[in-house]
């Protein structure tokens, strides 16, 4: 009889195991998560693009032909470019440390009086000087409408453009200005400068010179 009781206990605990892995399995079956095939996350991307803006000049102004008991007046022009990236644009002004900046020695050219600009008017009794400017955001309708500074002749100069005296500190009138970025070219301004001596007076013999500043500025 205890043979029988082992043999039939075994029996029966086989039987239970073999009951419970069956059961185990499928209920690891029943719980198993579905397999995902792809995932997706994101990651943010900047970049800070820097307002920048730089000015150049051509060089030195030289105003020609030199002023003489025959010649009354002279000209002379410099290029000067702007670039910027400022989307609101920028401004341009030229200026001088002094008022009547012409000089050579205590003689001095007389500023145009306006720093708004007009049409070029001789002054009979005096030797003055003053600018005018063209180029890619020049506004015509303040500095007139040219593509050249002008020819100087025995008396005067010809020439359709406006101008006025140079002021210190700041500019009264802008040279140029834009509301807009430029290219990578970059804006050019011609600033034109003229001197005239007038009819009844002979301006000192000498060399003249002095220094012009030009600002551009982001808007």
């Amino acid at each position: 009889m205890n043979k029988k009781r082992i043999i039939s206990t075994f029996l029966i605990g086989t039987t239970l195991s073999v009951l419970g892995a069956i059961v185990l399995f499928s209920g690891y079956a029943l719980i198993e998560p579905t397999q995902i095939s792809a995932v997706a996350t994101t990651s943010s991307v900047t970049l800070t693009v820097g307002e920048e803006i730089s000015l150049t000049v051509s060089g030195a102004t030289a105003l020609t032909p030199a002023i003489n008991s025959t010649q009354d007046t002279s000209v002379g022009n410099s290029t000067w470019t702007v670039k910027t990236n400022s989307t609101d644009g920028y401004t341009l002004e030229f200026t001088t440390a002094e008022a009547n900046a012409l000089k050579s020695g205590t003689d001095t050219f007389t500023d145009v009086t306006t720093t708004t600009p007009v049409a070029w008017a001789e002054d009979a009794a005096d030797y003055i000087w003053g600018y005018s400017a063209y180029g890619d955001d020049v506004a015509t309708s303040t500095w007139g409408d040219a593509v050249a500074c002008g020819t100087a002749e025995a008396a005067s100069f010809t020439t359709s453009l406006l101008y006025a005296g140079f002021e210190t500190s700041s500019a009264t009138t802008d040279a140029a200005s834009s509301a807009a970025a430029t290219d990578q070219d970059g804006a050019d301004t011609v600033l034109c400068i003229a001197a005239e001596q007038g009819e009844n007076v002979f301006a000192p013999s000498g060399s003249y010179a002095t220094t012009v500043t030009g600002t551009a500025t982001v808007q």
